[in-house]
């Protein structure tokens, strides 16, 4: 496809429409070698955006290239007139076709749109403007390919359009379309001719109960640049293109070329998403039919066996592959084989936990002995169901409750009460090697602790939607050494509509709690009681807050979390004084008293609960639908366990409405900390949504704060992310250790407090009178570069990292090839420029090693910081293929550039080279490009930049490097670099000349830290196709699938 910014004017032009100037040497190459058609422009106001067209499009090809130093010279030079040579042709004329040979066919450049391609235009099907179906049908038949993404087909749409589309298979033209069955309104028979007979590349979503695509959008790509394309309310129905009150807004390559970007990324991650699968027209009309049939009636399904079998494979979203992936990560890497995963209820815990058997079950090649414990039958009947569904298998598994016996005793699906009358050592503890529970919240139960007790099973997995029992006691801290292997995140599930959105207003109450007692990392009760609990000024407040933001006070089922029984008792009085049925409860209330206010709830007999230390978890609640935050919450665990009471999807319910009431507050007190886990967003990015009122939520959700919350949140935070080091020594003082994770760990503080900007841990011992070294002899520069290495998780680099700062390791020339590599790695990390501080150029790395491990201060330092993190590994490291392999590096770990340009032996000693003896020494500091090749084990590294700005949100550099699916990058190559150039071919050509492609990637240039940030190794990827030149659109193919995290963060799509 022809760039129009970026493409020579002189190249050779395909057959095709244009709107074109035409320039000096564009007339020369048309004169001789092609049939053209030429108009003259007359109109000023059409002359005048030709013009501006024409230049602007010569003026950012040439800025383009250009450092961004010199931009702005040139710029100012351009506003002085500067000559760029090929002169627009007096009168002006534009181009408007070429057809290079007689074989192109004429309608591809007879039909013109009547939209000008270089516009953009909204098109309403207005009485005289052109409708939409009448410029399709024009634009589809200049098009060199066509991309579609539609909600749903009708064949009466398809009516309109198919003698385009026959014309576009008989010219070989690519037509690709992605559609789902969302709501069953597509028309079978019309999806399926496209496909069978239509020539059109089809990819559809079946399953309607998860993907609700609302987007009406067409990609009509043109080799001579002019591409355009469609946005709007058209699905392909008859009455969307012709008659109906449609609204579509035409894009253009030339007009919006970040738009048309934007688009493309959008559907090539759509179009490689596994969700979308490929229709084969020989054998998936059925298949679509009953998908269609099961969205439009809630049914229709295959019959198999006495189980119902649904024909469409069960394959995890996107939460529950990111829970399956912690649940290997603490298998793998910290062999832990018991294993506490938490979820919301309505979350598919038990498609979780069959899928995790599914898994094990394919590594073993057999299905493991399963017993699978509840304390319902409901519960064990839809679980055997779910797992015949997920294994495919009508017979699966056998059913222990109610007097059902099973026979086999290799897959049982069994009633704790069941159990519990058998004498249980009748099977052995090994017999079931794979044992789930579900609701393990009653594991404290006597039957429950017992089976727990004596099974000993490979794997054994338990499934909760609170990890807190009803005596407040953590079963993780009881029964699985304090860890949660997994818990399903607040965003993730908003992201994928698993949960109800909320909108959430902080909203100023002008109470004072400057004064109130803190203690242990939170307010005194009794004190806090005292000032907001009788407070009735507040109170009025909170009702008309209530009443201004509520949809309809008369049905509201709200929660009210209060800081004392008299506080909760004071609320309930005050809300029933203004007519509206409240209860208070407490833990000390009767349980009966509680079912019944929860009941009475539920059906609109009262509509407040005010609580106290109720309802943070383990209570299903789905129908209430407003929360207000009566008390500050210091635990962002609490704070996020009360919204989550309000967040199940309930019938009617379109948002939790969520007031939460901010007064002034301690300097302890943690606003970072709560709305961090609320949304997310750290520190300064943090901040920054603060201030612009949170723009990037998930669809539905708004987090909006009056002014003055706003002012006191925001001082807050800013506090907390910058403490003076006065506030931090006193910290330290009052905590006494010296060792750095203890301090941590005890003061819910970050490695970012402590070293971001100019700081050190051993500077803050000083202050804080726990180090008599003396200040003024300190190598202050070097001692703060420690922070260097905190991405350092993974075993192997941590404990290498750790023996060389305790002197040890043997001397360069004793180790071995990957320890060199290592020491390499360590030094460039810790000295870029190869100095220590105000030293001479190291020579080698033993005399660099003995420089730090002489200075204790300096090793205790970087020791501190390696301690600190080298039990946070959050990944499964695997080595690299090919000539990589001889390194240490790992995918999926994150390393510094510093790191990397060692590793592959950039940055280098002229005494110590990892390969050649001859070389000379080369920093790891200056300009590195994004692109470094290592001749000496022929590897292209590429060093990419998800986010080419500080901002958040930057149309003209994103849309460049991103994720088209987990296993599947788009990269754009320099601006130099083509299909031609070294480099080019080199990239495209890598697996037939024996190099590799090693990806490393990062969010931004800068981390929290202030410092340029580490990148993530995604680690080896083939080139499976390019398009485009100076610069080329890659797509990469990874060797191992890219962690979940970092592709839900840089996914161009919310849902693919």
């Amino acid at each position: 496809m022809r760039d129009f910014f970026s493409s020579e004017p002189n190249q050779d032009l395909p057959t095709g429409i244009y709107e074109e100037l035409v320039t000096e040497q564009l007339d020369s190459a048309l004169n001789t070698s092609a049939e053209s058609n030429r108009q003259e422009i007359k109109d000023a106001d059409e002359s005048a955006k030709k013009l501006t067209t024409h230049i602007t499009g010569r003026i950012f090809r040439h800025l383009s290239s250009l450092r961004p130093e010199n931009q702005l010279e040139v710029s100012n030079s351009i506003l002085g007139l500067i000559h760029l040579g090929d002169l627009i042709l007096d009168p002006a004329e534009q181009l408007l076709s070429v057809r290079r040979t007689i074989s192109d066919p004429e309608s591809m450049i007879n039909s013109r749109p009547q939209t000008p391609l270089t516009e953009l235009a909204l098109l309403t099907n207005s009485k005289g403007e052109p409708g939409i179906g009448q410029e399709l049908r024009a634009e589809l038949q200049s098009a060199d390919a066509v991309d579609i993404l539609v909600a749903f087909i009708k064949k009466s749409g398809l009516n309109n359009l198919r003698e385009q589309f026959k014309l576009l298979r008989d010219r070989g033209i690519p037509i690709r379309l992605v559609t789902t069955t969302y709501t069953g309104a597509s028309d079978a028979l019309a999806i399926h001719e496209m496909a069978a007979e239509l020539g059109v590349k089809v990819k559809i979503d079946f399953d309607s109960g998860v993907n609700r695509l609302h987007a009406k959008a067409w990609l009509i790509h043109r080799k001579s640049g002019y591409t355009t394309g469609f946005v709007g309310s058209s699905n392909l129905s008859g009455a969307a293109l012709g008659q109906g009150s449609e609204w579509n807004v035409r894009i253009s390559q030339i007009a919006s070329p970040d738009i048309v970007r934007k688009f493309q990324a959008q559907f090539e991650s759509y179009w490689a998403s596994s969700t979308y699968k490929t229709y084969d027209p020989n054998e998936d009309l059925e298949k679509l039919r009953i998908a269609l049939a099961s969205a439009k009636f809630g049914g229709a399904n295959y019959q198999l066996g006495s189980t119902t079998i649904s024909n469409i494979d069960v394959e995890p979203r996107l939460h529950q592959s990111r829970m399956l992936e912690d649940i290997q990560l603490q298998r793998d890497v910290f062999d832990r084989h018991r294993n506490l995963v938490v979820a919301a209820t309505g979350t598919g815990k038990t498609v979780l936990a069959a899928l995790d058997y599914k898994r094990v079950a394919t590594e073993l090649k057999r299905n493991p002995r399963l017993l699978f414990i509840a304390h319902r039958k409901e519960i064990l009947k839809q679980a055997l169901d779910t797992f015949r569904q997920v294994l495919k298998d009508p017979n699966f598994g056998e059913l222990h409750v109610d007097g059902l016996v099973p026979q086999d005793h290799l897959h049982v699906f069994a009633s704790i009460q069941s159990l519990a009358q058998l004498d249980v050592p009748k099977f052995t503890p090994e017999h079931y090697e794979f044992v789930i529970f579900d609701e393990f919240h009653h594991g404290a139960a006597k039957t429950y602790r017992q089976l727990f007790d004596y099974v000993k099973p490979i794997e054994l997995l338990a499934l909760t939607a609170t990890p807190e029992r009803a005596d407040g006691i953590a079963i993780q801290n009881e029964f699985f050494d304090g860890v949660i292997t997994s818990e399903l995140r607040l965003w993730d599930a908003l992201e994928e509509e698993i949960l109800c959105p909320f909108q959430y207003f902080g909203i100023s109450d002008d109470t004072d709690l400057t004064q109130v007692s803190w203690s242990k990392g939170k307010y005194n009760a009794q004190e806090l009681s005292q000032v907001i609990g009788a407070n009735e000024v507040r109170n009025h407040l909170i009702f008309n807050e209530f009443l201004k933001y509520s949809t309809d006070a008369n049905t509201v089922r709200g929660l009210g979390f209060c800081v004392s029984q008299s506080h909760a008792k004071h609320m309930s009085d005050f809300f029933n004084s203004k007519g509206l049925k409240s209860v208070a409860l407490d833990s000390n209330t009767p349980s009966d008293q509680r079912s019944e206010a929860i009941e009475d709830l539920k059906n609109g007999k009262i509509r407040f609960i005010f609580c106290v230390d109720l309802f943070n978890e383990g209570v299903d609640l789905p129908s209430v639908d407003t929360i207000l935050m009566l008390r500050p919450t210091e635990s962002p665990t609490l704070f996020l366990q009360q919204l989550g009471r309000g967040l199940r999807k309930f019938a009617g319910k379109e948002h939790l409405l969520v007031l939460d009431f901010i007064g002034a507050h301690r300097v302890e007190y943690r606003f970072e900390a709560k709305y961090a886990a609320l949304t997310g967003f750290h520190r300064n990015d943090l901040k920054n949504n603060i201030e612009n009122d949170f723009p990037y939520l998930p669809s539905g959700c708004s987090l909006i704060l009056d002014k003055k919350s706003k002012e006191i949140v925001l001082e807050n935070i800013k506090n907390q992310i910058a403490p003076n080091k006065a506030k931090l020594s006193s910290e330290v003082r009052a905590i006494g250790t010296d060792v750095l994770k203890n301090y941590l760990e005890e003061s819910n503080r970050s490695l970012q407090d402590i070293y971001k900007g100019n700081g050190s841990w051993v500077e803050l011992l000083i202050q804080a009178g726990l180090s008599k070294h003396e200040s003024e002899t300190l190598k202050t520069d070097l001692i703060r570069r420690a922070k260097s290495f905190r991405c350092a998780i993974d075993e192997v680099r941590n404990s290498h990292y750790i023996d060389l700062i305790d002197g040890a390791l043997p001397s360069w020339k004793e180790q071995n090839f990957s320890q060199r590599t290592l020491t390499s790695m360590f030094f460039w990390n810790l000295f870029p420029s190869a100095k220590g501080l105000n030293t001479t150029e190291f020579t080698n790395y033993d005399e660099a090693i003995d420089y730090i491990v002489s200075d204790k201060l300096l090793a205790k330092e970087i020791s501190n910081v390696l301690n600190y993190v080298r039990s946070g590994q959050d990944f499964i490291s695997k080595s690299l293929k090919g000539g990589l392999a001889k390194t240490p590096l790992v995918s999926h770990a994150t390393y510094t550039r510093a790191e990397l340009l060692a590793a592959l032996g950039y940055a280098r000693l002229a005494a110590n080279p990892l390969w050649d003896s001859g070389a000379e020494t080369r920093k790891a500091t200056g300009h590195i490009t994004g692109v470094h090749f290592s001749p000496e084990l022929k590897v292209d590294l590429f060093l990419v930049n998800i986010h080419k700005s500080e901002g958040q949100f930057s149309p003209t550099t994103m849309y460049k490097d991103f994720p088209l699916s987990i296993s599947q990058f788009h990269w754009e190559t320099q601006n130099s670099d083509g299909p031609q150039s070294t480099a080019g071919k080199r990239y495209i050509n890598h697996e037939v000349d024996g190099s590799q492609i090693l990806l490393a990637c990062r969010q931004k240039p800068k981390d929290e830290f202030g410092d340029g940030a580490p990148f993530l190794l995604l680690g080896t990827a083939r080139t499976i196709s390019h398009q485009g030149e100076k610069p080329m659109q890659v797509t990469l193919e990874l060797d191992r699938e890219m962690p979940l995290d970092f592709y839900s963060q840089s996914k161009v799509v919310t849902a693919a």
